[in-house]
């Protein structure tokens, strides 16, 4: 995606589900910041992000990880004309009011 010259957050998150008679939303409940900044001519790596509801092995909902060795290589297949040699790594490791258990970085 393409985006302009900013600092970005990823502050939040809320999932709807709805199965006919049950319906639930999961929201965090504390709010929080991950920072992320872009620069202008830049391909910025943020990593990958999953989304646990019941909490993952390690009890956290939302798993961050960096998969750069194996996601760059497909993008590079996949967009071979844009310019990979200005790729920067901003993979997040950690965040800002955090709450226990809710997102584990890897």
């Amino acid at each position: 995606m393409e985006h302009p010259q900013d600092e970005y957050e990823f502050w939040s998150y809320s999932l709807f589900t709805n199965l006919g008679y049950i319906q639930d939303t999961f929201r965090p409940k504390k709010d929080f910041s991950i920072p992320i900044e872009l620069k202008s001519g830049v391909i910025t790596y943020i990593g990958n992000i999953i989304f646990y509801p019941q909490g993952n092995e390690n009890g956290y909902q939302i798993e961050w990880t960096d998969n750069s060795e194996y996601d760059l290589t497909k993008f590079k297949e996949k967009y071979p004309n844009y310019n990979w040699s200005s790729l920067e790594k901003n993979v997040p490791s950690e965040g800002k009011n955090l709450t226990d258990k809710l997102i584990e970085f890897k």
